[in-house]
């Protein structure tokens, strides 16, 4: 079974409830670096590499990172979405 497949079927899985096999299928995916998150609108899908792992901390589980890093990522995007915002209202107006 595809990739592809597996994810259809665990959305398909959700729909109905079958909550085991949904754990099942995610666990199937986290091993082939593919990570599911349940999100209001559905399913995200995080297709990730070897490399994303590098900075890891060894006590973490690469699903752990993964939630950890999207997490911090999100932090960081609010950060900088409030910064522009203040050099917006503070930039001044250049008349010609």
């Amino acid at each position: 079974m595809s990739h592809d497949q597996l994810i259809d079927e665990r959305a398909d899985a959700r729909k109905v409830k079958q909550w085991k096999r949904c754990d099942e299928i995610r666990a199937i995916l986290d091993g082939h670096l593919i990570f599911i998150f349940d999100a209001p609108h559905g399913q995200e899908v995080h297709y990730l590499t070897e490399k994303y792992f590098k900075r890891k901390p060894e006590t973490m589980t690469n699903r752990q990172f993964v939630e950890w890093k999207i997490k911090e990522d999100s932090r960081l995007e609010r950060i900088f979405e409030g910064w522009l915002s203040t050099q917006n209202e503070t930039r001044p107006t250049i008349q010609a």
